[in-house]
C-alpha cells in the first residue's frame, strides 16, 4: 500500500536518477519538496499512520529517493522520531502530492 510508514530502515529501495509518473512533475532524488496535499487513501491507513501524515503536511523534505512502486522517499524522522516513536521514519507517495521548492 502506498504512503505506509516503515519505523525501521529495512525496506529496500533503488536509487535511480530520475522518475516521473504519469500527469506528475518529474521530481528527481534529492529535490526538496513540500508535503502540500493528503492522498485520498490516506483514510485507509491506521490512525497512527494518518496522524503522521497530517503531523507532515505542509513541512519540507528531501526526496530521498524513489521505491520500486514509482513512489518518492522522505525522511521524516526528524519531525517524526521523537514525537511518535520508532527510528528513521520515512513517508511514501506520489509525486502528485508534493510541491518542489525552489
Amino acid at each position: 500500500m502506498a504512503g505506509v510508514i516503515l519505523p525501521y530502515k529495512t525496506h529496500q529501495t533503488r536509487r535511480i536518477t530520475e522518475r516521473s509518473t504519469l500527469n506528475s512533475p518529474m521530481i528527481k532524488p534529492g529535490t526538496k519538496v513540500r508535503f502540500a496535499k493528503i492522498p485520498p487513501w490516506l483514510e485507509k491507513l491506521p490512525e497512527e499512520s494518518r496522524r503522521v501524515f497530517h503531523h507532515c503536511l505542509g513541512h519540507i523534505y528531501t526526496a530521498e529517493e524513489v521505491d520500486s512502486s514509482g513512489l518518492l522517499v522522505l525522511d521524516v524522522s526528524a519531525d517524526v522520531d521523537e514525537h511518535f516513536g520508532g527510528f528513521g521514519n520515512d513517508i511514501r507517495l506520489e509525486a502528485e502530492f508534493l510541491e518542489e521548492v525552489t
